[in-house]
């Protein structure tokens, strides 16, 4: 981010992983309809168009959509757009929350980015964080802490995709003492019902979705605590069979 006069300059990057693309690939990514690799609709879903429009939306905006990628290790999109500052904003609701205040709460995530952005919301409403990349390791700074005779935690944050032991199993091996901590499970988008139940019923508080803004995360900590919540969340509507 950098400012210039009445402007600011935002630069994006976006990161990933997977199978990358060779050179020759790279040329057709653009194209409409067109993926680097036929199978990946069959294999993935998708249908081509996602890029294409990023790309269009970031032209329009006066900037350019460009690529990096590996074959076998992953890519990287990135792009730099200059929009106007406006001339006034109006003050975030969350801003004005103090409750958490000093808060002592323990992030458990084996994604470091996630956790970056995490501990970057959860300082601007006044919390002290502290991190473990597994179970295992929030488990480790909670005996540590236990054994220094220090004030336990306030609130857990923990996602339910790790590696070997997750979210539900970090309850499960919690000390009995520590279980009405209140804590806040993390999910992908799409997540059964059945895990909904399965979280309420071993003393999650609250559920929210990833990616967070700092909305949704108050919100969660919000109904964790039993609190009147700053930003109402959308009701959900059934379908009425005919």
């Amino acid at each position: 981010e950098q400012v210039i006069g009445n402007n600011v300059k935002l630069s994006f990057s976006v990161i990933d992983t997977g199978i990358g693309m060779t050179s020759e690939q790279l040329g057709h990514l653009f194209k409409a309809f067109t993926q680097a690799d036929g199978s990946i609709t069959r294999k993935y879903g998708g249908t081509g168009l996602g890029l294409v429009i990023s790309k269009s939306l970031v032209e329009l905006m006066g900037g350019e959509l460009k690529v990096e990628s590996e074959y076998g290790k992953g890519s990287r999109f990135f792009s730099t757009i200059t929009l106007a500052i406006a001339p006034q904003t109006s003050v975030p609701k969350w801003k004005s929350v103090t409750t958490f205040k000093n808060k002592n709460v323990l992030l458990i995530d084996d994604c470091s980015n996630l956790r970056e952005v995490l501990r970057h919301y959860l300082t601007k409403l006044q919390c002290v964080v502290e991190e473990a990349a597994s179970v295992d390791e929030a488990f480790d700074l909670i005996q540590a802490h236990e054994e220094a005779g220090e004030s336990p935690y306030d609130l857990f944050i923990v996602d339910y995709q790790m590696p070997i032991v997750n979210g539900i199993d970090f309850v499960q091996g919690l000390p009995i003492k520590m279980r009405r901590i209140p804590k806040i499970l993390m999910h992908p988008i799409h997540f059964e019902e059945k895990n909904y139940q399965l979280a309420e019923e071993i003393g999650y508080n609250s559920c929210v979705a990833k990616p967070l803004q700092i909305s949704s995360l108050l919100s969660a900590m919000q109904e964790a605590f039993e609190q009147k919540l700053t930003y109402q969340k959308a009701v959900k509507t059934e379908k009425k069979k005919i």
